[in-house]
């Protein structure tokens, strides 16, 4: 089980919110999805987009880096990022 990090769930949650937060292209799309989705609704979005769009490894078999990724991915709480981005369009 992860633990709490930097007041994040886990560590790879904390380091995606980092992420979209560091670049203002993507900050500035999320915000505006955030805007107009529910929580759940932008969690799925905020998955899909780093789990299967973003992801380089997705179609790959068998290689270390794509099961450490996987395993990465898997642990982040959308939900918590997506209630953060939420908070933030709402300001």
């Amino acid at each position: 089980m992860e633990e709490e990090f930097n007041g994040y769930t886990n560590k790879p949650t904390q380091l995606v919110s980092a992420w979209i937060h560091s670049k203002v292209t993507s900050y500035n799309h999320w915000l505006r999805l955030a805007g107009d989705l529910s929580e759940d609704s932008l969690a799925q979005e905020l998955k899909q987009h780093y789990e299967q769009d973003r992801n380089p490894l997705i179609n790959k078999d068998n290689i270390l880096y794509k099961e450490l990724l996987d395993y990465s991915l898997g642990v982040i709480n959308w939900i918590e990022i997506s209630k953060l981005l939420i908070k933030e369009a709402r300001k």
